[in-house]
């Protein structure tokens, strides 16, 4: 069972030769045999059948595993080859009386084809059979084979199997599968279609189809038209016949007897139309379409029917009111003879004119007095004659005062940026909207841009700062709404101390001095780690940074961030600690004889590291450009002479 379900996947049945024969005869028959043939089977129906196969290096056949005999009756003989060997082999049939041979095989190459009239890429826009007589175009569509097989000829073989006629098949440039042949007239008897061609190992591969093919005789036309057809005073008028034939066909209109225009010819189906300019009563009456072809004669009518056009209503003008007044709806209709108006609220239904608010004029106006919310809506105006009817509708609708919004309420601003506004408002009819500053009109241009409710301002400066206004008005009223912009400014540090020496134990008071609009935020930090208030440290309103009772520990360096929403800055600063200087070694008192030489040395200690000098007690200067000279730190020596 697997086996055969990959067999019947894998190939199919194809046919390769079909002869009908009324007499005993005894034929030698060519039998060209593929790569892609996985069996052949060969039949022959018919008194005292024999079969005999040769395979291409001309041995006779044998039965044996490859070729089995399937039946063997007086009067039919089937045998099968599996897997033939491909090439040309010869196929010797005989019969004694009226015999049928078929020779079929299963593969997956095969093919299929449409007749049409015109060429064609599309199957289902050809048919199984030609229409007799009538010029035809094939459309083959190849089936299991791959490049660089391909098919080359196509031939039309009668039930004898003798060629009727041959045509080289083309190949479609874009879809390698579809072959045409091109326009010719098929014969007149049954056919079968037989294509051969190469498979991609070089051998001849040939394909017949399974059944005989009968063109389709040509039937008399069909011709449709509708009972009545109905028209107006002087319009035109065009009567339609439809027409169903697949071979050329003639056309007469005809009206009371006499032909109307000349004889048309068409080859296919179609409408066939007869124009009729200013209809009137002298043009009424019965109309037909006689319709003939080779096969037959039919024919139509229709009864044009001449009447008043229906009203014409100029298109209305919509109606927009404040609440509490009077609306007036006109409905002006154009009518050759006396028609009926009448007004319809929307869906409501019931005569407008019960409403005591309402009344209905002979010159077709309805006025609604004190109108509510409940009138707004949909009103038509229907007229109607002997011709017919035409509606047209208009819309009533209430005044409402608009309700303006600004997106969004404030913004700020740098100075070169653009900024946008959005002002939007409902009410009826629908609001227009202009911008204000200060009061003052705002014109579009420059470097303000203004379209409907929204504005733009571009390369803002400092003195666009405001308010800025945004009116909405329609009919019903206005309504205004502001929005603010403000100015900022990215801050910068203005002063700070580079250094700063606190002795160990004082308060360190850091200062960073910097501007920005709004005043910005001031935050600092030691080694990118942002300082936080704690016992020992505190940061002002103003920025300052105060460390109290400094260690050694908090010496290094401080870093400010002055920020506000425009931008930020930052500077460095560092904090020195150390301590007050403290004499270690005092002078003491010296004797020094008059014209001799001396010194006096005195030593301190401190962080940094203190400066000596010195200064008489009794406040008398000391000349170092003279005797005295401090050589060292500490150490003042005196010298007798200059």
């Amino acid at each position: 069972v697997l086996n055969f379900v990959r067999v019947a996947v894998q190939a199919r049945k194809v046919n390769l030769l079909s002869v009908n024969e009324d007499e005993g005869k005894n034929q030698v028959f060519n039998l060209p045999l593929d790569t892609l043939l996985k069996e052949v089977t060969v039949s022959v129906s018919g008194e005292n059948p024999e079969i005999i196969l040769k395979d291409p290096e001309g041995k006779t056949k044998v039965l044996g595993n490859k070729f089995t005999e399937l039946l063997n009756l007086s009067n039919v003989r089937i045998v099968n080859i599996k897997e033939p060997t491909p090439g040309n082999w010869r196929l010797r049939v005989s019969s004694s009386g009226t015999h049928s041979i078929r020779v079929t095989g299963l593969s997956s190459a095969d093919f299929v084809a449409g007749f049409s009239k015109y060429p064609t890429r599309d199957f289902s826009k050809t048919s199984l059979r030609p229409i007799q007589g009538i010029a035809t175009n094939i459309l083959v569509n190849s089936t299991g084979l791959e490049e660089p097989s391909i098919l080359n000829e196509l031939e039309l073989v009668d039930l004898k199997g003798k060629t009727l006629v041959k045509f080289p098949l083309t190949q479609d440039p874009d879809i390698q599968t579809l072959y045409n042949v091109s326009s010719f007239v098929p014969p007149d008897k049954y056919f079968y279609i037989k294509v051969t061609g190469t498979d991609d190992a070089g051998y001849v591969l040939q394909r017949t189809t399974p059944t005989a093919i009968s063109p389709l005789k040509a039937k008399s036309p069909k011709v449709v038209m509708q009972a009545t057809t109905h028209a107006f005073y002087d319009s035109t008028v065009t009567l339609v016949c439809q027409v169903h034939s697949y071979v050329p066909y003639r056309v007469q209109w005809s009206y009371n007897g006499k032909q109307q225009g000349y004889d048309l010819f068409y080859e296919d189906p179609t409408n066939v139309t007869l124009e009729i300019p200013n209809a009137s009563s002298l043009v009424e009456g019965e109309y037909h379409c006689n319709v003939s072809n080779s096969a037959g004669y039919h024919s139509a009518s229709t009864y044009l029917d001449v009447s008043d056009p229906p009203p014409a209503i100029v298109t209305p003008e919509n109606v927009t009111v404040m609440p509490g007044e009077i609306a007036i709806l006109s409905c002006i209709v154009i009518s050759t003879v006396p028609y009926n108006l009448t007004w319809r609220h929307g869906s409501h239904f019931g005569q407008l004119s019960l409403d005591p608010r309402i009344r209905i004029y002979n010159n077709d106006s309805m006025i609604i007095y004190n109108v509510d919310r409940h009138d707004e809506g949909t009103y038509s105006c229907t007229a109607q004659n002997e011709g017919g009817s035409s509606t047209e509708t208009l819309v009533v609708r209430l005044k409402v005062k608009p309700v303006a919004q600004i997106f969004p309420r404030e913004q700020t601003f740098v100075a070169g940026s653009s900024k946008n506004f959005t002002c939007i408002a409902g009410g009826y009819p629908e609001p227009t909207f202009l911008w204000q500053q200060d009061n003052e009109i705002m014109p579009s241009g420059g470097r303000v841009h203004i379209e409907g409710g929204y504005l733009v301002l571009k390369n803002l400066k400092p003195s666009d700062e405001g308010e800025y206004e945004c009116v909405a008005s329609n009919s019903a009223g206005s309504h205004s709404v502001k929005t603010r912009l403000i100015y900022i400014e990215a801050p910068h540090v203005r002063e700070i101390d580079k250094k700063l020496l606190v002795a160990v134990g004082d308060d360190a008071r850091l200062s960073c001095v910097a501007d920005g609009i709004p005043p910005p935020n001031t935050t600092w930090y030691r080694s990118d780690i942002m300082l936080q208030p704690a016992y020992n440290v505190e940061v002002t309103r103003s920025g300052q940074l105060v460390i109290a009772d400094v260690v050694d520990s908090d010496a290094g360096t401080y870093r400010c961030v002055v920020q506000n929403e425009a931008g930020s800055d930052s500077a460095e600063l560092t904090l020195e600690v150390g301590s007050p200087p403290e004499i270690t070694l005092p002078p003491e008192n010296t004797g020094i004889d008059i014209e001799s030489n001396g010194s006096l040395l005195c030593q301190a200690i401190g962080r940094p590291t203190p400066k000596l000098s010195w200064r008489r007690k009794d406040g008398r200067p000391i000349d170092f450009n003279g005797r005295f000279k401090q050589t060292q730190p500490g150490l003042l020596e005196i010298t007798s002479k200059l």
